[in-house]
């Protein structure tokens, strides 16, 4: 409270007294990007797959419902995360 109001002059009412809002990372975004070609090919044929038992046309699916429009960001990511755990660890 102190830190909005001290601020409030520099940043204006409308911003210091807006409600606290969370971090939103773009994995939406991200997944659709050129660079992450390699990422989404590493899903359906890294660790997950051989030697967590994913099924690899099951994350295909994900993938390609994703690049069509819908918003499969955050599970995708989670499998990348897995993914990176699986390679290390499995």
């Amino acid at each position: 409270l102190l830190l909005r109001k001290l601020l409030e002059p520099k940043l204006g009412v409308s911003i210091a007294q807006r409600p606290k809002r969370g971090f939103e990372i773009p994995v939406d975004r991200w997944f659709r990007e050129p660079d992450t070609a390699s990422l989404r090919a590493e899903l359906t044929s890294g660790a997950l797959v051989s030697e967590l038992g994913f099924s690899a046309p099951a994350i295909q699916g994900l993938l390609d419902r994703h690049l069509g429009g819908e918003d499969m960001g955050r599970k995708l990511f989670a499998l990348a995360a897995l993914e990176r755990w699986a390679h290390r660890f499995a």
